[in-house]
């Protein structure tokens, strides 16, 4: 996902305002931070973006997204996958 952001300069939103370089206009930036976040959310399947639909900074997005599938990820991977096939 944030290679999706590299290529359009995005990337460095995703840091939050507050790593904002000062050669970038807030509106500048303002726009990028939406660029970013629609490049997130155009990204997502249907079972991912209900969690960030409503949101509206790409570093919130990004966040909730990281708490969620970190998590997850870290718990399947010490869940044995079921045997089905006998």
């Amino acid at each position: 996902m944030k290679d999706l952001l590299v290529q359009p300069s995005l990337s460095k939103v995703l840091l939050g305002r507050l790593n904002k370089s000062n050669t970038i206009t807030n509106d500048d930036w303002a726009n990028m931070e939406e660029r970013a976040c629609n490049t997130i959310q155009l990204s997502l399947l249907d079972e991912a973006l209900q969690y960030v639909v409503e949101i509206k900074s790409a570093p919130e997005v990004w966040l909730k997204l990281k708490s969620i599938y970190i998590t997850t990820s870290s718990i399947t991977m010490l869940i044995p996958p079921f045997n089905v096939a006998r």
